[in-house]
C-alpha cells in the first residue's frame, strides 16, 4: 500500500517488503546476480538474511558501470551489503557498461577478469533488478551512458524502459542494437532465462518500463506500491 507520495518513503516501503521475500527465495549453492542504482541500494540496505544465513552462495554484479563518481551506481555498496548478509563471495563486473565500440565490447568481454564475472552471472539462478525509465532525468541519461543522439533515437523506437542498461519498448522488445552491441553485462534473453526474475519499480513515471518489463517475460515477479500499480493498470487498459 501506497501511505504517502514522499518517494523516498515509497522506495523504502517497498524495498523492505521486497527484501522480506527475496530472502526466503535464496537457497543453499544459489547465485545471485543484481544490478546497481538508487533502488537497488535501498533494497540492499533492507535485506536482512538473520540467522536464516544459507552456505555456499554468491552475488554477482550483471551489467557494468556508468562513468562518474562513485555515487553513480552504488555498485560496490550494493553487492557488499547483500554478500554480508548472506555471507556470501561478492563479484563486481570491472568494465563500464557502455564502450565506445562493438568491437571494443567484444574484446573486453573476453578479458579473463571480465568474463569470469560474466559467466557466473549467466550461472545465476535468480535475478534481481530495479527497473528504470527512459527519460533525459534518468541515471543512464544523466550520466553519459547515452549520446543525446541515441537517446532520440531510441525514443523514436518506442522505448520504455531499460534493465541491466538493456532498452526495451511497451512490448518487452529489446531496442537499438547498436547500443546493445556495446554494452557490457548479461543480455535480455540472458536474464529471461533465470528462473526468478525480480523486479523492483516505484513511481507513476516507471509505469510503461513495468509494463514492457512484463510483457517481455524479462521479469516474472514485481515489487511496487499502490500508487504506481494503478498507473500500471492503467497503461495496460489504453487501447
Amino acid at each position: 500500500p501506497t501511505y504517502t507520495e514522499d518517494m523516498a518513503i515509497r522506495l523504502k516501503n517497498v524495498c523492505e517488503a521486497a527484501a522480506v521475500e527475496v530472502s526466503k527465495l535464496i537457497g543453499d549453492n544459489d547465485i545471485l546476480s543484481v544490478t546497481w542504482g538508487n533502488t537497488m541500494e535501498q533494497f540492499a540496505n533492507s535485506f536482512h538474511m538473520g540467522s536464516n544465513v544459507k552456505t555456499n552462495t554468491k552475488v554477482v554484479l550483471m551489467n557494468g558501470s556508468i562513468a562518474g563518481n562513485i555515487d553513480s551506481t552504488k555498485s560496490s555498496q550494493i553487492v557488499e551489503r547483500l554478500s554480508l548478509e548472506l555471507n556470501a563471495e561478492g563479484y563486481l563486473l570491472p568494465a563500464p557498461l557502455i564502450v565506445d565500440s562493438k568491437e571494443v565490447a567484444e574484446v573486453l568481454k573476453k578479458d579473463s577478469h571480465v568474463k569470469y564475472v560474466l559467466d557466473k552471472a549467466a550461472r545465476s539462478q535468480i535475478a534481481i533488478v530495479s527497473v528504470g525509465a527512459i527519460s533525459k532525468d534518468s541515471v543512464l541519461t544523466q550520466r553519459g551512458a547515452f549520446t543525446d543522439k541515441e537517446f532520440n533515437e531510441m525514443n523514436a523506437l518506442g522505448a520504455v524502459g531499460d534493465v541491466a542498461g538493456r532498452c526495451f519498448d511497451i512490448k518487452g522488445n529489446q531496442v537499438s542494437i547498436k547500443v546493445a552491441e556495446r554494452a557490457i553485462g548479461l543480455t535480455i534473453d540472458e536474464i529471461k532465462s533465470k528462473k526468478i526474475r525480480i523486479g523492483i519499480g516505484i513511481g507513476e513515471k516507471k509505469a510503461k518500463a513495468i509494463v514492457g518489463a512484463l510483457n517481455g517475460g524479462i521479469i516474472n515477479r514485481l515489487y511496487t506500491d499502490e500508487l504506481t500499480a494503478q498507473e500500471v493498470l492503467s497503461v495496460v487498459k489504453q487501447p
